[in-house]
């Protein structure tokens, strides 16, 4: 009994003696004596109001910001921005993803107590879906009028459907394509016209105010036009399972097409866009010669009205972006001269600036916009028009996407 008393007493004692010691924690850092740094302070904001979600770049310009990214922190409705420089006086911040109307924007350093705030600001999408379509929709050429009014085939019911200027779909068909399935590429031309190319050899029309297709005239020998584009003479280019592109002029009557541009052996035409004075192809190579340029962006000189200049290879895009390029569907052009370029996979869009050879190929709108991009048009304004056809049903959609610019002249629908 006492053996087991004295074992007792020593268990409390140990006890007692383990919870007067210190437990084994970190040394304290804290210092009493440490002064906060000061207060960040938010004096304007660039651009003042708004911006674009997912994409818009916000500067900030105030006192007591850090030089260094990772001490500054900066929310937009309490989600992050991605800080893209930073000094103590500018912190350049692109927006999160966020779509809002009434936005908070605040800065916290790391060290100073309080946040700086910024009210009332607004976040803007930069890319909507157009035109109440779904997976249900097997949509493929699209163009538009100079109304703003775009119009699309769908292969389905082989028709022509309306999306007017506010992105309400016409309840009613505007045109049919009963004998055969899809129009692949579409031009609005003189008087209201629409000119479909369906990959095959004949150019069909449908007149101003809709109605069915009909054949209008034909490439010569066997040779299937794939796109086509006007000029400011009136004259309609086309091309596809040949190396060669076709002129017709419209405007003067003329009945059949003369070749006026050649491209290497092998190489077809995919896509057509003319844009300051000069007829741009996407081209690509279906031979064997693996030395020679697979993919490209070829362009003719206009010089007048029924004669091009020699062919030049504008990208060899192959070569530029290496063995895992993005597969190329379209090309036009924003008013300043920037290519905008479409594209299957990787990024949807990419953009180049003027010269164009040696430049910088980037891929735009990554943050809100995914691949594919099957076929692009610009209205008369900032908007860019996206096909997000795929295989994929939750990517079947058209966009509207905000380029902050207008596009370049679409002659065909201003005759």
């Amino acid at each position: 009994m006492k053996n087991k008393l004295f074992f007792l007493g020593a268990l409390v004692g140990s006890l007692l003696i383990m919870n007067c010691s210190e437990p084994d924690y970190p040394e304290n850092i804290y210092n009493p004596d440490a002064e906060a740094l000061p207060d960040p302070v938010i004096t304007s904001v660039s651009p003042s109001d708004s911006a674009f979600a997912g994409i818009g770049i916000v500067t900030l310009t105030g006192q007591n910001f850090s030089d260094r990214l990772d001490q500054n922190l900066v929310y937009f409705n309490g989600t992050k921005g991605d800080i893209q420089t930073a000094s103590t006086t500018e912190l350049v911040v692109k927006a999160p993803n966020l779509i809002a109307d009434s936005v908070k924007i605040q800065v916290a350093v790391i060290g100073a107590y309080q946040f700086a705030d910024y009210n009332n600001y607004k976040l803007y999408p930069p890319v909507i879906e157009w035109g109440n379509f779904d997976h249900f929709f097997a949509l493929y050429g699209m163009a538009m009028d100079t109304s703003n009014n775009l119009y699309v085939s769908h292969s389905d019911d082989r028709d022509i459907l309306r999306v007017f200027s506010t992105g309400e779909r016409d309840s009613l068909v505007y045109g049919t394509h009963s004998a055969f399935l899809k129009a692949d590429a579409m031009r609005m031309g003189p008087d209201g016209e629409l000119y479909i190319a369906r990959r095959y050899k004949k150019i069909y029309k449908i007149q101003a105010g809709g109605g069915s297709a009909s054949a209008w005239m034909s490439l010569p020998g066997n040779v299937k036009a794939y796109d086509l584009d006007f000029d400011q003479y009136g004259n309609l280019y086309t091309g596809g399972r040949k190396n060669e592109l076709y002129r017709v002029n419209v405007l003067s009557g003329e009945s059949a097409f003369s070749a006026v541009a050649e491209y290497p052996t092998d190489v077809h035409v995919n896509a057509i866009r003319v844009f300051d004075g000069y007829v741009y192809i996407i081209g690509d190579y279906i031979g064997t010669d693996t030395t020679v340029i697979q993919d490209g962006i070829w362009r003719n000189q206009i010089q007048d009205a029924s004669t091009l200049g020699t062919t030049e290879l504008v990208i060899d895009w192959s070569t530029a972006m290496g063995p895992d390029a993005p597969i190329l569907n379209g090309i036009t052009f924003a008013q300043d001269g920037t290519m905008i370029l479409s594209c299957d996979n990787v990024a949807a869009l990419y953009s180049i600036d003027p010269p164009y050879s040696d430049q910088e190929i980037a891929p735009i709108y990554t943050e809100v916009l995914d691949p594919p991009a099957t076929k692009i048009t610009w209205g008369t304004g900032n908007y860019l028009f996206v096909n997000s056809r795929s295989s994929d049903d939750t990517k079947k959609r058209i966009f509207r996407i905000d380029m902050v610019k207008p596009g370049a002249p679409y002659y065909g629908r201003t005759f």
